[in-house]
């Protein structure tokens, strides 16, 4: 059972996210991406982030490509991300403030781990007389779990060199 953190982010990573010292990247299922999500969220320790300030009046675009993201996520995966996930709420002097989770402000610690969303776009059939339009493509949803290499993700086989070796070790024997 994991008890850390799990980050979610809309096709960015940066540096600051990546933990000290070695750490594993795989592509999960749709499936397993939707499981982890909601057991995170049941239990308290989703944290949705985004490299821009969606929020911010010069962001409409991004905002518009975020909302359209998260509608493909639902439709297509069954996975509900709202954008209050990506914000958070604050209170001061009797006044409510929200400001977007900045992506940079993460770093996968130990349990912790980042899944990152991505997906590609197709042009539409459907051309608009002015412009070519496109949309995301269903098929390209993708995602990638990042985590910190811990005792507990250690215990899983690692490959080794000599594993390598063994394993693509041409066959000596004589032949004919």
């Amino acid at each position: 059972m994991n008890a850390g953190m799990l980050f979610v982010s809309l096709w960015n990573l940066c540096l600051e996210n990546l933990p000290e010292g070695d750490f594993r990247r795989r592509r999960i299922t749709a499936d397993e991406a939707k499981r982890l999500l909601d057991q995170a969220r049941r239990k308290k320790r989703l944290l949705c982030v985004s490299k821009d300030d969606l929020l911010a009046c010069d962001k409409d675009w991004e905002r518009l490509c975020h909302d359209e993201f998260r509608a493909a996520l639902k439709k297509h995966c069954g996975i509900a991300l709202s954008f209050k996930d990506f914000t958070m709420a604050d209170e001061s002097d009797g006044k409510s403030y929200s400001s977007i989770t900045p992506l940079v402000c993460v770093e996968i610690k130990d349990d912790d781990r980042l899944l990152i969303a991505t997906c590609g776009y197709a042009m539409d059939r459907k051309r608009s007389r002015d412009a070519l339009t496109f949309s995301i493509n269903p098929a390209s949803l993708n995602f990638h779990l990042i985590e910190a290499m811990t005792a507990r993700t250690q215990s899983v086989e690692k490959p080794t060199i000599r594993r390598v070796q063994e394993a693509v070790k041409p066959d000596r024997r004589r032949r004919g």
